[in-house]
């Protein structure tokens, strides 16, 4: 392996250092989708899904539609790569025929959404950042729990070595997708070269400390 890709996946496995597993299970895709949602609102994101299942708003457009969208007020980090309203979500959840294909079968789903139209009361427009996000990338910190890494492979390092190569293949479909997901404390976008982090207040900027504004830098 070249030493710049070493580099690479050693600095996605340090961002999340900090990360503990959550001991939570769902039940279904859906509920995964309804308890996000969820914990976005209450930062203070606007939040919509593609179905009517529960008490949050839904958006229209498409038959097929990203499971949701999500407005952000501002984004505070200065980088290349321009995130613009509303950030689009497709997850998925373990099932109990886990099978990998569910994985891949995800990335020919967002490939399709890329500059779809939707629409809200308030918003219309095309898609340009679409994010992938497991359940297990919340609860695991891994891309998805798939039962012969475990068997045959050293489990950290096949799931580091997997994240990279799927976020260069989303980075392909747009400059502008990648993973959503959670380092310990936050939620965050993943892209190959830069992490956002999801900070309250429905604002997008840098990993919070004391010394970057917790995470709005100069302003």
């Amino acid at each position: 392996m070249r030493e710049a890709t070493k580099n690479t996946i050693n600095s996605y496995i340090n961002r999340k250092d900090k990360f503990k597993e959550r001991d939570i299970i769902f039940e279904s895709e859906k509920e995964f989708q309804i308890w996000l949602g969820r914990e976005l609102i209450k930062l203070d994101f606007e939040v919509y899904l593609d179905r009517n299942i529960c008490e949050i708003p839904t958006f229209k457009g498409d038959k097929e539609k990203p499971d949701l969208l999500i407005f952000f007020k501002k984004n505070f980090k200065i980088n290349n790569v321009i995130l613009e309203n509303p950030i689009a979500i497709e997850t998925k959840a373990r099932r109990k025929s886990n099978k990998f294909s569910n994985l891949s079968k995800s990335i020919l789903q967002i490939k399709k959404y890329y500059n779809k139209e939707y629409s809200t009361n308030n918003w219309r427009g095309k898609i340009k950042n679409v994010f992938l996000c497991t359940d297990d990338m919340i609860l695991k910190n891994k891309i998805y729990s798939w039962d012969v890494a475990g068997n045959f492979y050293d489990d950290e390092s096949f799931h580091a070595g997997l994240g990279w190569g799927l976020l260069r293949v989303l980075f392909n479909i747009s400059n502008k997708s990648g993973f959503f997901s959670w380092d310990g404390e936050n939620f965050l976008i993943e892209t190959p070269n830069s992490a956002f982090c999801f900070l309250d207040g429905g604002f997008i900027g840098y990993k919070p400390t004391q010394w970057n504004n917790n995470g709005r830098g100069t302003e």
